[in-house]
């Protein structure tokens, strides 16, 4: 498309909890603002250039400067970190949230975070944001300041580096972030989860192919004239 740029958004996660919490609701909600927004200023830019050449169209113009360009493509990249907590199926269930546009596995973390290079090589457009949902928060300075983007964090309490970053989104307020101005109560994440339907991998019936009990090898452990089986997984920590 003519006239298009991009602007980018690296997410930065790590676990199971934090990708279907904290990711999910949030790549949702960006896709719908950026939406939005190109919608309504595509609409005043039309109705600009509809205005009689006679009247006078200064303050259209003047707040058509306040918006994002319409034809700017919003692209979503996740970079996973390792976690001890990971299931190794975090990249794969990413890679099924329609919202995202690419995704690198943690096995290529370390090669990124010290020399800036992604395993596919990836492109970046001279504007952006690095959004912390998950990990080591100082993993988001780093990247941040390579890239010269703005970096975003959201924390459910304690926030770290305050004075490197631009900006913290936190699930409760705290003594140490209510009198920053940095600092905005945006609740709690996994609330949002909750609400939002789940995508295909994270659906009743792909779970429950990982928690069938297996056959049993001889009739004297069979299940048979039995009710079958339920398993309940607890998923500590993360």
């Amino acid at each position: 498309m003519a006239g298009e740029s991009v602007q980018d958004i690296l997410i930065l996660s790590n676990g199971p909890g934090e990708v279907s919490t904290w990711v999910r609701p949030v790549v949702r909600s960006l896709r719908q603002i950026h939406h939005t927004q190109a919608r309504q200023t595509q609409a005043q830019q039309t109705q600009t250039q509809q205005t009689p050449k006679n009247q006078s169209n200064q303050s259209n113009q003047s707040s058509l400067k306040n918006q994002s360009n319409p034809n700017t493509k919003l692209r979503i990249s996740v970079v996973l970190s390792p976690c001890a907590h990971a299931m190794g199926t975090e990249q794969r269930v990413l890679e099924s949230f329609p919202e995202v546009d690419r995704v690198q596995g943690p096995e290529h973390f370390w090669r990124f975070l010290l020399g800036g290079k992604t395993a596919e090589n990836w492109t970046w457009s001279d504007r952006g944001v690095v959004l912390f949902l998950g990990g080591d928060q100082f993993f988001s300075v780093l990247i941040g300041k390579r890239l010269g983007y703005r970096i975003l964090t959201y924390a459910e309490q304690e926030v770290r580096w305050l004075s490197w970053i631009d900006g913290v989104g936190t699930a409760r307020s705290t003594v140490t972030t209510r009198s920053n101005p940095k600092v905005r109560l945006v609740g709690d994440l996994m609330v949002d989860a909750a609400r939002s339907p789940l995508p295909d991998a994270l659906t009743e019936p792909q779970l429950l192919q990982l928690t069938e009990s297996p056959q049993p090898k001889n009739n004297s452990n069979s299940f048979e004239g039995l009710p079958k089986p339920q398993w309940v997984g607890l998923l500590p920590g993360s």
